[in-house]
């Protein structure tokens, strides 16, 4: 599936693009206000950064860790994403 979705040099360049934004978000985000919905914020291998890069930015954070993830945590444990969106949304 990633190997069709970057089949084409556009596709590549433009996956990489994102990348090459990410200085100008980190300048942006200072100028955010905090978010006052509720945020469900998903963390594997990297939960302990995930959280402290959410710090601040809004009032109602909940933090699931899905131990044992790592990148792609739909794929790596989708009944644990399916618990938590159902819970959230619910």
């Amino acid at each position: 599936m990633y190997a069709a979705a970057y089949d084409t040099p556009d596709a590549i360049r433009a996956g990489n693009g994102w990348y090459q934004t990410f200085q100008q978000d980190i300048a942006d985000l200072k100028d955010y206000s905090v978010l006052t919905m509720p945020v469900l914020a998903l963390g594997g291998l990297y939960y302990p950064l995930l959280v402290a890069q959410m710090e601040g930015k809004a009032t109602d954070i909940r933090f699931p860790e899905l131990k044992g993830a790592g990148h792609y945590l739909a794929e790596e444990r989708p009944d644990e994403i399916v618990r938590e969106l159902t819970g959230f949304f619910a």
